[in-house]
Parts: C-alpha cells; structure tokens; sequence
C-alpha cells in the first residue's frame, strides 16, 4: 500500500512538474514574469539573468509552444528597461499590471487586471492588445484563470518607463 502512495505522489509531482514547465514560453534558466494561455497559443514574459536596472533581460515572446515561437521581442536587448514600459495601477483588493513596447509600426500591450472580486462586477482579464498608430488591429483575450503573474514583484524594482511617458 505505501509502495502505491509513493508512486501516487511521484506521478502526481511529475504531471505538476511537467505542466508547470509546459505553462509558459520561458527558456530553461529564464524566470516567468507572466503567462497566460490564450487557447491555442501562449504568451509570455520571461526573465533571463538577474533583472536589475542595468541588467538582465525581459523577453516577451508569443505562440504555440517552445518550438513554435511565432514573436519573440527583447532577447538581444539589455538592459531591461531599453525597451519596455511598465505600469501599475492599484484599487482596493486589485490592481492593473501592463507592460508594453514598440516593434516597428506596432504597439504590444500585454495587460492583467485582477481583483478579489473581478474587474468592474465581471471577472479578471487578461490579454495581449496589438495597436498600429492610434488603431486597434488585434486583442488576443487570455484565459485569465491559466494566468502566473509576477509582473509587480519583478517589474516594479526597474523603473521601467510609464506607458504614459513615452
């Protein structure tokens, strides 16, 4: 009966470990910042080295899974905050985490908005908006719940330039 228990638990920590791994676009040795799963595909923001004013690296990156990377931005710049802004804005029992930059013509903005008791009486939101000037030519929704979120407790020690600054 142990024996059963034991290999119960070792399976059981296996699936987590592979499912964790599986959750994000993060390289091995990268840490994730956020995550989240828009159904087919993935987005996700990732950590290399440590993360610090003038150094380390955030890369976003964007597709199906590890093999698939249909967008990859930041790998090459360092530091960090050269080409990245970041905002936070906090309410009662919540608060908006958005982090966007430029590529060329366009405007990623990946933002989660979450709270103890939903965004605005609906639920948290996550998603990834892509705008082209002043016009909106993609909202991609995440599954909120699949959502890992450290953007605050990474992000805020940079001084990443506001959105609004730039």
């Amino acid at each position: 009966m142990r024996l059963v228990v034991r290999l119960a638990v070792l399976c059981s920590l296996s699936l987590l470990s592979a499912l964790s791994g599986a959750a994000s676009l993060c390289k091995a040795g990268e840490r994730v910042v956020f995550s989240c799963s828009t159904g087919k595909k993935m987005v996700s923001l990732c950590a290399s080295g440590e993360l610090q004013q003038d150094e380390g690296r955030l890369i976003y990156r964007f597709g199906r899974d590890a093999a698939h990377v249909e967008l990859e931005h930041g790998a090459h710049a360092s530091p960090a905050q050269s080409s990245f802004t970041f905002d936070y804005a906090p309410w009662a029992k919540g608060a908006s985490r958005t982090v966007a930059f430029e590529r060329g013509e366009f405007n990623y903005i990946v933002n989660h908005a979450a709270g103890a008791f939903g965004v605005d009486g609906g639920p948290n939101v996550a998603s990834v908006r892509v705008l082209r000037g002043e016009k909106q030519v993609a909202h991609i929704p995440c599954h909120e719940p699949s959502a890992v979120d450290r953007l605050y407790e990474e992000l805020s020690k940079l001084g990443l330039p506001s959105s609004n600054a730039r």
